[in-house]
């Protein structure tokens, strides 16, 4: 399942093997007839009007509104069927914000594209991409997660480094301090 907070997303198919997708909820992000079939889907994450499937083959596809890029195939036009993210690779986990996208790669480092006004994919810019661009500077990620304009990994030995918006101190480093590139949280 995918949940965001227009639209709700279902993989069901045969077996173990997830070969449909079905979505109800707002129009673009969510088409009425099955959008993936024939496709293992290992993992569905939405965002605020879009949707992107890990499959089986570590590659990810994502459709629905596209206006900041967040469907990552290098166009800001909206897709109602899935489209390929390019250069995009053996990927272990993706997570969705409201207009941003990242994928955890099975190298321990992370890729991001879409909406970046908040500094959403850590670039050090304000500067959006339709393309999936590494996160500098950060490695041994082991798990990501995404919502609205933040991104958390948490990194080998329990480290948690977040970055993007942070002005009701959602990304709990004690500040108010939108966040350029990855820092660390300090949990106490």
């Amino acid at each position: 399942f995918a949940l965001s907070d227009a639209h709700t997303c279902a993989a069901y198919g045969k077996g173990a093997a997830n070969e449909m997708v079905v979505c109800r909820g707002r129009a673009v992000a969510a088409p009425r007839e099955p959008v993936l079939g024939s496709v293992v889907v290992r993992e569905l994450e939405a965002g605020g009007d879009h949707t992107c499937a890990l499959l089986e083959d570590l590659t990810v596809r994502c459709w629905g509104k596209n206006d900041a890029g967040q469907l990552g195939d290098g166009t800001t036009q909206d897709a109602a069927t899935p489209v390929s993210v390019v250069d995009l690779q053996g990927v272990a986990q993706v997570a969705a914000g409201a207009r941003h996208t990242c994928a955890l790669l099975r190298n321990g480092t992370i890729a991001c594209w879409g909406d970046n006004s908040r500094h959403q994919l850590a670039s050090g810019t304000t500067e959006s991409s339709a393309r999936p661009k590494v996160v500098v500077g950060l490695v041994g990620a082991r798990e990501i997660t995404a919502a609205g304009d933040g991104t958390c990994a948490r990194l080998e030995g329990g480290y948690v480094r977040c970055w993007g918006a942070n002005d009701r101190g959602q990304l709990g480093d004690g500040s108010t301090v939108e966040h350029t590139v990855p820092v660390q949280i300090r949990f106490r």
